[in-house]
């Protein structure tokens, strides 16, 4: 995996539930750019480049974009559209550094987003930040739905019709649990059942 190009993303942004997915795909796009400058906070982006890259069809979806991540103050300077030419990006850099808590993922994602959208660009990089993969144990996800949604700010009914499109992709793998029982009663003599939280494992081979 020496060869591979990883994108690493602090947790916080990953958790920011104020993010919608294509501003998330955004600052993902920016840290590479980042990186790629040296790890200079300032560099020029071709914005039709920016477009084709998040599979994002107008200039007003993307201006939208930006300007959130302006007023959330992960860009330093409003992003002014020039016809044809380069614009200039100033990143704030305490937002974006890493400060030993962050999750990576393979910079061959952004291939995926046609396939899997935004959304599921994003929720793969939630799960991710589940796991310690220096370790042989846990290497999955086992939040609950509400908590996703609430981290993410992601629908339940979106997150549910993303995962399958992830599952679908070969890029998810979901062991789902149901109600179980181990035959215990309560003090009203009623049936114990435990539901537990459905485990999201990343396919990170797939990326690789």
């Amino acid at each position: 995996m020496s060869n591979v190009a990883w994108i690493q993303l602090p947790r916080s942004i990953i958790k920011d539930p104020r993010l919608s997915s294509l501003e998330f795909c955004i600052l993902a796009r920016f840290k590479f750019l980042q990186f790629a400058s040296s790890g200079m906070g300032k560099f020029e982006i071709d914005l039709n480049e920016l477009k084709r890259s998040l599979e994002v069809n107008d200039n007003r979806t993307l201006k939208k974009a930006l300007d959130n991540l302006y007023q959330y103050k992960y860009i330093s300077k409003q992003v002014t559209f020039n016809r044809g030419r380069p614009v200039e990006v100033i990143l704030d850099l305490d937002k974006m550094n890493l400060n030993n808590d962050f999750t990576q993922l393979p910079l061959k994602l952004f291939s995926k987003v046609g396939e899997i959208g935004h959304h599921g660009f994003r929720l793969l990089y939630y799960y991710e930040s589940y796991v310690n993969r220096n370790k042989d144990h846990k290497q999955f996800c086992f939040a609950a739905l509400e908590t996703i949604e609430n981290e993410t700010g992601i629908s339940r009914k979106t997150i549910v019709k993303y995962n399958k499109i992830l599952v679908k992709a070969k890029l998810l793998q979901i062991d789902r649990h149901e109600l179980e029982t181990d035959y215990q009663y309560d003090e009203a003599g009623e049936l114990i059942f435990n539901k537990y939280n459905n485990h999201y494992e990343v396919r990170l081979e797939k990326l690789l």
